[in-house]
C-alpha cells in the first residue's frame, strides 16, 4: 500500500497530504458527521452505565462469597467497560472540542499524568512508547493536561495501527522556550514520520488541528509530529511561588 509523508496540518476544513494530492471536508458534512457521533456516543454511553452498575453489585458481592478467579473476571470486566466509556467520551470530545481547562503544571507531573493514563487506558501502547525531556523537567507550563493526553492517545493509536512490531514512538517535553511548550513526536532512529493515508486518519488530523487551535495550539507535520502550545501565565508562576 503507498505512503505518503504528510506535510502541513491547517484548519480551514481543508488537509494538505502533499501539494499533488489533498482532502477537502465541506463544512455541513463535518457538523453533520459530529451531531451523529455524539448522538451514537451518548446511545453507547447509555447501554455502558447500566452495565457497570451491574458489574459494581457484582463486585459487592463477590467479596462475600465467590473465588478469587470470579474476583478477577470482575475486575477486568469492569476495567474494559471504563476503557469503553474513555474512547466514546475521547470521541465526543475530539467532535465537539469542549473549551480549554488549562492549569499550572511542571513538565514532569504532565508527563507522569499522560504516561499513567496511557498505561491504565492503553496498555498496549506501553512496548511502543518512550517519554523524554528536553532539558529542564521542573519548569512550568500552562496547559490542558487532558487535552493534551486526548490528542497523544489519538495520534499514537493510529500510529500503532501500521507500525512494525519492533519500532518505538519517541514523545519529547520541551518547555526551554518562554511561554511556549513543545511536544514532538518521531519513530526512533528516523525523522520522519509515516503514516498509511487514509481517510479516517487524515479526519482524525483534521479534529486534532481544530482542537489545537481552540487550545491556542497548532500542530505541524513534517520531520515528526510537532504540537506547540503558547501561553501566558506570569501570574499563575508567581500564584505558584507564593504557595510553594
Amino acid at each position: 500500500m503507498k505512503k505518503y509523508k504528510f506535510a502541513d496540518i491547517k484548519t480551514n476544513h481543508k488537509i494538505t497530504v502533499n501539494p499533488e494530492n489533498k482532502e477537502v471536508w465541506d463544512h455541513r458534512t463535518e457538523q453533520l458527521v459530529q451531531q451523529i457521533s455524539v448522538r451514537y456516543a451518548h446511545e453507547i454511553l447509555n447501554a455502558l452505565t447500566p452495565v457497570y452498575g451491574v458489574l459494581q453489585m457484582l463486585k459487592k458481592d463477590a467479596n462475600i462469597n465467590t473465588s478469587d478467579k470470579h474476583k478477577q473476571l470482575l475486575e477486568i470486566a469492569e476495567q474494559e467497560v471504563l476503557k469503553g466509556k474513555n474512547y466514546v467520551n475521547d470521541f465526543m470530545n475530539i467532535n465537539i472540542n469542549p473549551n480549554p481547562h488549562r492549569q499550572l503544571l511542571k513538565v514532569s507531573e504532565l508527563t507522569s499524568y499522560i504516561q499513567n493514563e496511557l498505561d491504565r487506558q492503553s496498555p498496549e501502547f506501553s512496548p511502543h512508547v518512550i517519554f523524554h525531556y528536553e532539558e529542564n523537567e521542573d519548569e512550568c507550563v500552562y496547559v490542558d493536561q487532558k487535552q493534551i493526553r486526548l490528542v497523544l492517545q489519538l495520534i499514537v493509536k493510529k500510529w500503532i495501527d501500521f507500525v512494525d512490531g519492533v519500532a518505538q514512538l519517541k514523545i519529547t517535553f520541551d518547555a526551554t522556550e518562554p511561554n511556549l511548550f513543545l511536544i514532538h513526536l518521531n519513530m526512533v532512529g528516523d525523522d520522519d514520520f509515516l503514516f498509511e493515508s487514509d481517510h479516517e486518519f487524515l479526519f482524525y488530523l483534521h479534529l486534532i488541528a481544530r482542537n489545537m487551535k481552540k487550545h491556542g495550539g497548532k500542530m505541524k507535520i513534517g520531520h515528526g509530529v510537532r504540537l506547540e502550545y503558547a501561553y501566558q501565565c506570569d501570574g499563575a508562576k508567581e500564584q505558584l511561588v507564593t504557595q510553594t
